[in-house]
Order: C-alpha cells, then sequence, then structure tokens
C-alpha cells in the first residue's frame, strides 16, 4: 500500500495509520479537481484523511459559507515532494490553506450595508432593502452560526428546543468574531436584552479602537413584520410592537416576499447609529425571515419551506426509522452557476435532495429545470414539489407527506 495514494483513518505520528480505502487513479486526479465530483468525493472522504506517495497526510476541511470541501495541511506531519500530485496546492505555507476558515468566520458592519466586500442589496422604493441574495453580510454571518452550532439539521437523536439550540449558538459563536471582537461577548437573545446590549456597548466603548465600530448581535423571535410607509412594524408578541425607520437596512432572503405569517427570526446589528456620534446605539442592520416554529432557529424561505419542514419531522418521528432532516444555508458554485437544495433528507450516508418549486404552470413531472440537473451532481437523489397559485394547502401538504413518506421508506430499504 505504500507510494499510493490512499484513505486512512486519522491517527497519532507514531501510529500504523490504518487504510480505509485505496484511490484509483481517478478518484486520485478527482481529489485534486475542481466541480461538482470533487465535491461529492471530499464530502465522502470527510473525517478521515488522505496519505499520498509522500507518506504525508493531508485533511479535509468544510468551508462553511458555500458548505464546500477543500484540502488542508495536518500541522506537523512534514512537506510534500515536487513530484507529489498535492504538492502544487500545498507549495505555499500551512497557514494559508486553513485562512478560509478563519476568513469565514470574521465579520464586521458600518452604517451602510453596501460597504467594500459587503451585501449586494436590492433597495425598495422607500429606501429600505427589502430582497438579497445569499451573499448579504449578516445573512452570511447567521447562516454561519447557525450551521454551527447545527440549527439546520433536525434529527430525532439531537435535542431540541429553543434552549438547547441557543446554547449551542452560543458555544459555536465562540468561533466567530464581530468588528475584531469573540462575538460570544457581543450576543444577545431577545427584544427584551436590546437595552442591556446598548448600555454594554456604551460601556465597553473604549475596548474599541481602530477602524471598527463597536458592534454586537442580537436575535429573536416575533410574530409578524409588516412593511409601512415609513419602515416596518415589528410585533414582538401581542401588546408589543416595535417600529424600525427606513433609515435602517432591513434585509430577506428572495423568494421570502411576505413576513406577516410568523414565527419570524429577526437578527440585529447594534451599533452607533451615526457616524458622528458613538454614544448613541441603535439597530442599524437588520435580517428578517421565517423559521419553522418558535422553539427553534431551522430558517426557511417561505410558508411553502416551513410546513414542508413541519410535515417532515413529523413523518421522521412517526417513522422512527433514524432520518434527518437538513436545510442548506449556503449554495454550491457547479459549472459557473449557484445551486441549492431546498431540503436534505439523511439516512445513513445516503441522501435525497428536495426542491420546492413554484411555477404559474404545473410543470411536466418530465420537465427538469437545468438547476434540477446539476443538483443530480451533488446528490444521487432529487424529488420535486411543484405548486402553483391555486394549489390550496391542503393538496400542498398531501403532495408533500405522500412524497417524503416513500422516500423514508425507499432510504430504510437501501
Amino acid at each position: 500500500m505504500r507510494g499510493s495514494m490512499r484513505v486512512v483513518k486519522k491517527y497519532a505520528i507514531k501510529e500504523e495509520p490504518l487504510t480505509i480505502e485505496k484511490l484509483s487513479a481517478d478518484k486520485t486526479n478527482l481529489l485534486t479537481g475542481k466541480g461538482g465530483e470533487t465535491q461529492l468525493l471530499l464530502k465522502s472522504l470527510y473525517g478521515n484523511w488522505v496519505v499520498c506517495s509522500c507518506e504525508v497526510p493531508v485533511t479535509i476541511k468544510r468551508f462553511i459559507t458555500s458548505n464546500t470541501f477543500f484540502l488542508a495541511t495536518v500541522k506537523g506531519r512534514g512537506r510534500h515532494k515536487s513530484s507529489c500530485p498535492l504538492f502544487k496546492i500545498f507549495s505555499e505555507s500551512s497557514e494559508s490553506n486553513e485562512s478560509p476558515t478563519k476568513i469565514a468566520n470574521s465579520y464586521s458592519f458600518s452604517v451602510s450595508a453596501n460597504e467594500a466586500g459587503g451585501s449586494k442589496v436590492s433597495p425598495s422604493i422607500t429606501g429600505v432593502s427589502e430582497s438579497v441574495g445569499k451573499e448579504d453580510k449578516l445573512y452570511t454571518l447567521v447562516a454561519s452560526l447557525f450551521s454551527e452550532s447545527n440549527c439546520g439539521l433536525f434529527s430525532s437523536e439531537q435535542k431540541s428546543g429553543f434552549a438547547d439550540e441557543r446554547d449551542r449558538i452560543i458555544s459555536a459563536s465562540r468561533r466567530f468574531s464581530i468588528g475584531g471582537k469573540s462575538l460570544f461577548q457581543y450576543l444577545h437573545f431577545g427584544f427584551g436584552q436590546l437595552k442591556n446590549c446598548k448600555e454594554d456597548l456604551n460601556r465597553k466603548q473604549h475596548l474599541w479602537r481602530g477602524r471598527n465600530r463597536p458592534q454586537a448581535l442580537v436575535l429573536a423571535h416575533v410574530d409578524t413584520i409588516l412593511e409601512e410607509e415609513h419602515g416596518w412594524q415589528i410585533k414582538v408578541k401581542d401588546g408589543w410592537d416595535v417600529f424600525l425607520p427606513s433609515t435602517i437596512t432591513l434585509t430577506k432572503l428572495k423568494g421570502a416576499y411576505s413576513l406577516s405569517k410568523g414565527p419570524i427570526l429577526v437578527a440585529m446589528i447594534i451599533s452607533p447609529v451615526s457616524d458622528e456620534n458613538n454614544d448613541e446605539f441603535g439597530v442599524t442592520r437588520c435580517f428578517a425571515a421565517p423559521v419553522v416554529n418558535g422553539q427553534g432557529f431551522m430558517v426557511v424561505s417561505s410558508d411553502r419551506e416551513r410546513t414542508f419542514a413541519k410535515i417532515a419531522i413529523k413523518c421522521i418521528l412517526e417513522k422512527k426509522v433514524g432520518a434527518k432532516l437538513k436545510k442548506p444555508l449556503f449554495s454550491i458554485e457547479i459549472e459557473g452557476e449557484k445551486v441549492i437544495a431546498d431540503f436534505l433528507v439523511k439516512h445513513g450516508n445516503l441522501e435525497t435532495a428536495f426542491m420546492i418549486e413554484k411555477s404559474e404552470t404545473a410543470l411536466s413531472e418530465y420537465e427538469t429545470p437545468p438547476n434540477i440537473n446539476k443538483l443530480f451532481s451533488l446528490y444521487p437523489s432529487v424529488e420535486r414539489i411543484n405548486y402553483t397559485s391555486n394549489t390550496s394547502n391542503a393538496d400542498f401538504y398531501c403532495r408533500s407527506k405522500a412524497i417524503i413518506e416513500k422516500v423514508l421508506d425507499e432510504l430504510c430499504l437501501k
């Protein structure tokens, strides 16, 4: 086995590596390539090491902002020879190979959402930014934080509920920074913490030096968000409304056309309200999206997605087969086009992707949109749930339930 490219279990320096698989020439070429097939291979090997002809192990890491995988060096295990297929990848310092994750976890926000390196925002008529893609910086922070804390994953084997997911988010926040400071120290939950958050920033603002402004992140669940003439009316709960003026940038995902049906997640950046006054703190940026329920942080784009997630969770619990429901939060680029599944149902090493698509006319089951074809390069099975403006909630429920049950039965038989 020596001299070949092979997959091994992680091992200590003085241990003999336990070989799992010897890679073929085709897989070796894929390992150092790009594209969907390379991502599938890296994903399948994730959690193990690859040992090359130099007997130098490499690991596989995940770039959380794009949910893609990449090779990285194992510290203290030597360098690759020039004849090694991995030499070109790691010819630079090992530090540079670990930088993507570090960069992805560092955030800073100014008053404007359109600062360099910030979001691609489409302003509405009122001046409030209302629709963003998944490149938006605040969305990226929230989605990355939720991905790290497994808040986009439902499993009957994992504790779920507001307190459990909040604790996981708090733990994951230690791996993030905001404005150059640990997010763990500047993360708050609930509208009731806004006052404490502002007081905390005011008390600590002497610690913020250089170009970064004092800033914090507040995560909260609310009932509804309604657009009004001069801003947004947020109903936190009965008898408690908060108004955000149009001077505040409020963004939501494309596809989330309405935020009038709760529960809604609101993520707010708290910082000085102007460049001239560092003593007055308030909400300067806000991101809002529906969540499946008020007891968790699984973000969805629409009421239909929320309905689908609830049905899937119910079926997984009833079937008792150990399946998991995952909500992907980042797209993957395939052949220059970004694609993302709406949901994944996993059982063991098997995955089925789901696409929930609205169309003006019902699509034939034989019509396959281009983005679906690209998803097949990532997932062996893709299911589509099509609906139109005339599809009733009952019809959507029945169709979704039938497809989910069929997929769960098929996954358990494989």
